[in-house]
């Protein structure tokens, strides 16, 4: 109970805080001075607000990068944990000592660590969508993230092949590995967006003549709390799995 009102809250609090950032981002743009009469200057103005708002989607779509990566890393860890469990009953299957009820009994941990393996894998998603099963693409306006998780498949392994569960794992760690880049990636990225769009902000202000310096603070908090939440909803994410893994075991 404790767990769920939990989620519970920390998604208000997510779809709070992405609501604050859409909120200041349509408040910035609305931003106009009619007293301006210089076409060329109100030009320049209206292009450096055009680019701080691509820059400030694009610092959207990384955080909703970052937070579906965190989400995917974890499902993998837990993954990872159960894989090393079929290769424990892999080998112990393979002993020409065990008696048919014995080995039965193997064959239903392994399956039974399998179909949740296999659940895992399916029922991950971030707002409503599947994670596995496709490439993912994260456009940042002048760049983009990409992140293949269609590899991720279990319905080949044999508790009489080591190899199959061996390949699989092989392919557990370097989806992990290509997560951790592509994270690493967003990261950097939300970083310089952030520099030019403040930077694209200011200037389009000194040009118009307006005062939007407390806006633009009022953004960058908002999207700090936003990426803290993101960080919370993922470790929650997390937590849960262990926890399904130990009722399992």
């Amino acid at each position: 109970m404790q767990v769920n009102e939990f989620n519970s809250s920390a998604m208000t609090g997510l779809n709070q805080h992405k609501k604050d950032v859409d909120s200041d981002l349509n408040k910035i743009s609305g931003a106009k001075n009619s007293d301006i009469k210089d076409s060329s200057i109100v030009m320049i103005a209206h292009a450096m607000m055009s680019g701080a708002l691509v820059d400030s989607q694009g610092i959207m779509n990384a955080n909703d990068s970052i937070g579906m990566m965190q989400i995917a890393d974890g499902v993998l860890s837990n993954v990872s944990q159960m894989s090393t469990k079929l290769q424990d009953l892999s080998v112990a299957s393979n002993n020409a000592a065990l008696n048919t009820t014995q080995r039965d009994a193997l064959n239903l941990e392994f399956n039974s660590t399998l179909d949740a393996i296999g659940s895992s894998i399916e029922s991950a998603s971030f707002n409503g969508k599947s994670i596995f099963g496709s490439n993912l693409s994260f456009s940042l306006g002048d760049s983009e993230i990409s992140v293949s998780l269609d590899g991720i498949n279990s319905s080949n392994i044999s508790i009489d092949s080591q190899e199959s569960i061996e390949n699989f794992t092989t392919s557990i760690s370097q989806a992990m590995s290509e997560i951790g880049s592509a994270v690493n990636s967003a990261d950097k990225s939300i970083n310089y967006m952030m520099n030019s769009a403040t930077q694209k902000m200011a200037a389009s202000s000194q040009l118009s003549d307006t005062d939007m310096a407390e806006q633009i603070g009022s953004f960058e908090q908002n999207n700090i709390k936003l990426d803290i939440s993101l960080i919370m909803q993922s470790h929650q994410n997390n937590i849960s799995s262990q926890r399904v893994q130990t009722l399992l075991n």
